[in-house]
């Protein structure tokens, strides 16, 4: 891992962690929909829908906001102990 920049000793950075789900069971697309599912078990956990999609629902208190490049980021934060099983859906702006 190449950090940002140098940290002092016992200092700190934080890093971003990006993970893409690759397997078809996650994703379901068709016409003008996309739908992510997945149970996450991880704490901090975000979905960004495709270039030209608008979210149109989500089944877990989240937080939506535009990435740099105009995709629809959703993000929410799994206080529990369990798995979220998180589900989104996105519809393709006209």
């Amino acid at each position: 891992v190449t950090l940002p920049r140098t940290v002092p000793a016992g200092g700190e950075v934080r890093l971003l962690i990006v993970k893409t789900y690759q397997d078809t069971a996650s994703y379901l697309a068709g016409g003008d929909s996309v739908v992510f599912t997945r149970s996450l078990g991880i704490r901090r956990n975000a979905v960004v829908l495709p270039p030209g999609f608008a979210l149109a629902s989500v089944n877990y208190p989240s937080q939506v906001h535009t990435e740099a490049d105009g995709r629809v980021a959703v993000s929410f934060i799994n206080t529990g102990v369990g798995a979220v099983p998180y589900v989104v859906k996105g519809r393709r702006l006209r």
